[in-house]
C-alpha cells in the first residue's frame, strides 16, 4: 500500500513533465480555496477557461473502517484540454467539504499538497487516492 501511495505522490511530478505542463499558484489557489468560496456562497464550481471533469468517486471501506466521507476526483483542464492539476474533493455532508489540490510539474506546489497531511492521518483519504489511481491505470 505505501508504494502505490509513494507512485501516487510523485506521478504528477513525473507522467506531465515531457509536455511542460504544470500548476500555477492561481490554479492551486483555486482548487483549495476558491471552490470551497463558491460553494460556500451558492454558487457553481467554474473557472473562467478551465472545466472540471468528475472521472472517479469513492467511499472507501479500508480494513473495515467505515466512513460517511466520500471523495470525488476530478480532472482541471484548461481550453486546449491539457490537465492542470487533479483535484479531490473530501465530502463529510452535503455542505461540508475540504478541497485539494494535486498539482502537476510543480515541485514546490506539491510540497504544499503533502503539507497539507501534517497534522492529520487520513487513512481512508489514501485508500481512496489508491483507488482512484487504480481506476486511472485500468483504462489505458
Amino acid at each position: 500500500m505505501r508504494n502505490y501511495l509513494l507512485l501516487l505522490f510523485f506521478l504528477p511530478l513525473i507522467s506531465f513533465s515531457q509536455n511542460q505542463i504544470s500548476t500555477t499558484d492561481e490554479e492551486y489557489n483555486y482548487l483549495t480555496k476558491g471552490i470551497r468560496e463558491q460553494r460556500y456562497n451558492g454558487l457553481d464550481m467554474k473557472k473562467d477557461g478551465y472545466t472540471l471533469e468528475l472521472f472517479f468517486e469513492t467511499k472507501p471501506n479500508f480494513k473495515g473502517n467505515k466512513s460517511d466521507v466520500s471523495y470525488k476526483f476530478r480532472t482541471f483542464k484548461n481550453t486546449k484540454g491539457d490537465v492542470k492539476a487533479i483535484s479531490i474533493e473530501m465530502v463529510f455532508k452535503p455542505t461540508s467539504s475540504n478541497y485539494y489540490c494535486i498539482p502537476i510539474n510543480n515541485p514546490e506546489l506539491f510540497k504544499m499538497y503533502l503539507k497539507s497531511f501534517d497534522d492529520v492521518l487520513y487513512t481512508n483519504f489514501h485508500a481512496a487516492v489508491a483507488e482512484a489511481l487504480a481506476f486511472l491505470a485500468s483504462k489505458k
